[in-house]
């Protein structure tokens, strides 16, 4: 059985503006969780914005993708 995930880009007050869903093997350019984040927040990019992520999609070079697109990240690291 495969499993299906769906990851959600909300605001703060906990509105949903985004959704992606995951069923298994993608294609993506730098990595799943990067690629997530970009895609969800594709229509604030280039603007100024920043970005909050939590330990699982916070990550250097998702830090630099947003750096290339006049983004911010604001988020938790893991040890590793």
């Amino acid at each position: 059985m495969q499993s299906i995930k769906l990851v959600k880009h909300c605001s703060p007050d906990g509105y949903t503006y985004g959704l992606k869903t995951y069923a298994g093997k993608e294609d993506y350019r730098i990595s799943l969780a990067t690629d997530i984040v970009l895609t969800l927040c594709a229509p604030y990019l280039h603007a100024g914005q920043t970005i909050v992520t939590d330990n699982y999609y916070t990550s250097l070079p998702l830090a630099n993708a947003l750096l290339d697109a006049q983004t911010h990240l604001v988020g938790t690291l893991r040890i590793n």
